[in-house]
């Protein structure tokens, strides 16, 4: 490939690096920007990126030189955030892929040393600017290197008029500017009166009936919405895809029609969101007129949830350590074999101790989103019943229903597997928040 085309508009130019499906290019689109490219080495995305985005897709690794008839005025970026993520052990690169992957921002760094762009946006997980190799520092130093005036910023998607909690990282770059930079303090004093939306608000119009082959055309209702106006920039849409949704495995199905709204099947934790087994199984035998478990199970249960917090009885080589109870301390061992044998505990021979499985509520699953409440970070594997259920309905979430949390409009249409897709959506940026940002650097740089 020679090189991508020059622009023909005398919109402000933008080249996506990490464009994913195409969040970030999406909202600065709809802000008012030509994209000259999305640049992703992931091959699944190509026809999402191109279908959506009025800009070509490169599907190549960013370290591989693109040449570019027209320089950009503004390149963002939005590197893979797993190896910054605080998720399951993810921060200790255990791999070369995992060095290289959390290394990517010094490439991105290398493509505005050559393509000199007058601002830049890069966005990354909270996690980038508390890891313990410094990144946060490390990408400062470079873009000041280059000549880049920066500011910076952790920004919650739910101030920009997102429906959801997401907090992320932005660093903003403007080369050569010599004047006081306070992009984000403005930013967000200029949208802090946004209605708050909710979860009802995204669910408004959708057809009743999923869609469960992602091969049927399905038709929106009348959607009574501010927000589904706002996402759809007021155009009308009728034909509704990628509505497709997952139902819980059939031994977790009645678990799920228990779960109350804003709750999630928790019992290693105590909180007001947290079901706890116990809970469960008291409103199972007064629905269901059935016992799931004894009251000795049940007491044995709690029991083992309250000490397995317990200081005293779990310190090792003067540390705390929670988890797993010494049966030594458990009141009924007899009972402790028999919630082994159906499943809700777990044994450790080399501790002799005993410690909840998942079936008994260890680590939050089965989260029912609340109508009238935002919902939490929409994450790749937020489409599986295991982590968030439908406000109403006892399935997991529709990929078009996650879309909307995430502020896509209604004709963005994914592509490929049920897979694929819940991990174009959970990557992307918020295009609503990309919007606001790119809107006010037109204002303020590129005009």
């Amino acid at each position: 490939m020679s090189g991508v085309a020059m622009s023909v508009s005398n919109k402000p130019t933008v080249i996506d690096l990490f464009c994913g499906a195409g969040g970030f290019s999406k909202g600065f689109e709809n802000a008012g920007f030509n994209i000259l490219a999305g640049i992703d080495n992931n091959a699944n995305l190509t026809e999402t990126y191109s279908k959506n985005i009025e800009a070509e897709f490169i599907c190549r690794d960013i370290t591989h030189k693109v040449d570019f008839y027209t320089k950009p005025d503004v390149i963002i970026a939005g590197p893979p955030c797993q190896g910054f993520s605080d998720a399951r052990g993810n921060r200790v690169p255990k791999t070369r892929e995992d060095i290289h992957r959390n290394n990517l921002f010094l490439i991105y760094l290398k493509w505005l040393k050559e393509l000199k762009p007058k601002v830049t946006i890069f966005e990354n997980v909270y996690g980038f600017s508390t890891h313990e190799n410094n990144y946060m520092k490390k990408l400062f130093l470079g873009l000041e290197s280059l000549g880049y005036k920066i500011d910076y910023d952790f920004l919650s998607s739910d101030m920009f008029g997102v429906p959801q909690k997401r907090r992320r990282f932005f660093c903003l770059g403007v080369l050569d500017y010599k004047e006081e930079l306070d992009f984000f303090d403005i930013l967000k004093k200029k949208n802090k009166n946004n209605t708050p939306f909710c979860i009802k608000d995204c669910l408004c119009g959708l057809p009743s009936e999923l869609d469960g082959n992602n091969n049927k055309t399905l038709r929106y209702k009348n959607p009574d919405s501010e927000y589904i106006t706002l996402i759809n920039q007021k155009k009308t849409i009728n034909e509704c895809y990628n509505h497709i949704a997952k139902k819980p495995r059939k031994k977790y199905q009645k678990i799920v029609q228990l779960i109350p709204n804003g709750m999630g099947f928790r019992s290693d934790r105590f909180g007001p969101t947290s079901f706890t087994i116990w809970e469960l199984a008291l409103k199972y035998k007064l629905i269901y007129n059935k016992e799931l478990l004894s009251d000795q199970e049940i007491y044995v249960l709690y029991e083992i949830a309250k000490k397995r917090l317990d200081r005293s009885i779990k310190t090792r080589k003067g540390r705390y350590q929670e988890g797993y109870v010494p049966l030594e301390h458990i009141s009924n061992v007899d009972i402790v074999k028999t919630l082994i044998a159906k499943g809700y505990l777990k044994y450790n021979s080399n501790e002799n101790a005993v410690d909840l499985t998942v079936k008994a509520g260890h680590r939050r699953h089965f989260r029912r989103l609340s109508l009238n409440s935002l919902s939490p970070t929409i994450l790749t594997q937020s489409f599986y019943p295991r982590e968030l259920i439908h406000p109403i309905e006892n399935r997991g979430l529709s990929l078009r229903e996650g879309a909307r949390i995430q502020s896509f409009p209604d004709d963005f249409i994914f592509y490929g597997s049920f897979t694929h897709v819940a991990k174009q959506i959970g990557n992307a940026v918020p295009p609503l928040l990309a919007k606001k940002i790119g809107e006010k650097i037109i204002e303020e740089f590129v005009s």
